[in-house]
């Protein structure tokens, strides 16, 4: 797939992203982490084009983001990516967790 010549690509993510609290010796990031692993990771594992997920996590700014990739022929779509809705309410739950979004864009390695 491309956006036009030399911008080739043949994976999109879905990066579903936050903000954490150190409160509590960083509580609100260990419960939505936790959340996040065994809720969510097994499901989107399974889904068909699945390549692979990232978790970034920065100490300064205090971000927490999830990226799920898939192959680019197979994503489910923005609104498609099973258990975003429910993570996304469960995650928004959490004191000390502010926000939510998220976004999709494409991944190559250069």
């Amino acid at each position: 797939m491309s956006f036009g010549t030399g911008v080739e690509f043949t994976s999109v993510c879905r990066e579903w992203r936050g903000k954490w609290s150190k409160d509590s010796d960083n509580a609100s990031l260990v419960e939505v982490n936790t959340l996040f692993n065994e809720t969510f990771l097994p499901t989107l594992k399974s889904i068909e084009g699945f390549e692979k997920i990232q978790r970034i996590v920065c100490g300064g700014c205090l971000d927490w983001k999830f990226i799920i990739q898939f192959a680019a022929d197979s994503f489910p779509g923005d609104d498609a990516v099973p258990g975003e809705e429910p993570f996304l309410a469960a995650a928004d739950k959490i004191e000390g967790i502010d926000s939510i979004e998220t976004q999709t864009y494409t991944i190559t390695e250069l």
